[in-house]
C-alpha cells in the first residue's frame, strides 16, 4: 500500500509534464486542465493501495484516472465557443469569417463525438502519437486503435459534408 503511494510521490516530477500535456490537449481551458491534473493526483494518492502492477504501469494507471476525470469534466459541461477565442480569431486572421466558420463547424463536429473518439483524434493528430503509444495510454492494442480511427474518419467526413451543405 505505502509502496505504490511512495512510488507515485517519487515519480511526480517525472509524470507531471506528460500528464499535464495530455489533459491540456483535451481540456483547452487552462484552469480546468490544472484542476483535472490536481484531482487526478489526489485520487491516485488516495487510491494508491488499489494500484496493481500486474495490470499495467503506474503511468498507465495515472493516465487512466486522468482519462476518467476528463470524461467527467466533459459530461458536466456543454461545449461552447469562447468569446475570447472568437475575438482572437477576428483580430489575427486575414480571413476571419472563414476561420470563425471553420472553428464553429469543427466544434459542432467535435461535440458529436464521445470522449474516446475525441481522445483518439487528439492523441493521433494533436499529440502526434503512434498507434502503439495510443494503445498503451488507452490500455488497448495498436490494431484496435488503428481500426477505430479508420472507422471514425469516414464518419467525420460524412458529418463535415452534411454540415457544409
Amino acid at each position: 500500500m505505502h509502496d505504490a503511494r511512495e512510488q507515485l510521490e517519487r515519480r511526480f516530477s517525472e509524470l507531471y509534464p506528460p500528464l499535464y500535456r495530455y489533459v491540456a490537449s483535451r481540456v483547452p481551458h487552462r484552469p480546468d486542465a490544472e484542476d483535472i491534473v490536481s484531482q487526478t493526483w489526489m485520487q491516485a494518492l488516495e487510491r494508491a493501495r488499489l494500484f496493481d502492477a500486474a495490470r499495467g504501469t503506474v503511468e498507465q494507471w495515472v493516465f487512466g484516472i486522468a482519462k476518467n476525470r476528463i470524461k467527467m469534466h466533459w459530461r458536466a459541461r456543454r461545449v461552447t465557443v469562447s468569446v475570447d477565442d472568437v475575438e482572437h480569431l477576428l483580430a489575427t486572421s486575414s480571413d476571419a469569417t472563414a476561420d470563425v466558420d471553420r472553428t464553429l463547424l469543427l466544434e459542432k463536429i467535435f461535440a458529436t463525438l464521445n470522449a474516446e473518439q475525441k481522445a483518439l483524434l487528439t492523441l493521433r493528430y494533436v499529440d502526434g502519437l503512434s498507434f502503439d503509444e495510443i494503445a498503451s495510454k488507452a490500455e488497448s492494442t495498436a490494431p484496435t486503435m488503428r481500426k477505430r480511427l479508420s472507422r471514425l474518419l469516414p464518419e467525420l467526413r460524412g458529418l463535415f459534408t452534411n454540415l457544409v451543405d
